[in-house]
């Protein structure tokens, strides 16, 4: 048995949380913290985050564009390029 950190009350070890106070052990949080960090890399923000604070960030973006053309099908590499073209032509009409 262990106390808790904020209000002293004994506590089980497998507890995750204080039943007395509500505190988080230090553990869970720490798994907490990892988990939204990792979301973070995932996410959009994240995403850029990474790239500007790489030293070479014309090698980053190409890495970038490489894992997503990757993950694309032939036909939605098809698409996007129908997509592409469609805007290019409505661009230069405007023209």
């Amino acid at each position: 048995m262990n106390k808790c950190p904020s209000c002293g009350y004994a506590r089980n070890k497998d507890a995750v949380k204080c039943t007395q106070c509500g505190h988080y052990f230090s553990k869970v949080m720490e798994i907490i913290s990892a988990e939204e960090a990792e979301e973070e890399l995932l996410t959009f923000r994240g995403q850029c985050k990474r790239i500007l604070k790489s030293g070479n960030i014309k090698a980053e973006l190409l890495a970038e564009y490489k894992k997503f053309r990757d993950g694309l099908s032939r036909k939605g590499i098809f698409t996007l390029y129908l997509i592409l073209a469609f805007i290019f032509l409505l661009t230069l009409s405007v023209l």
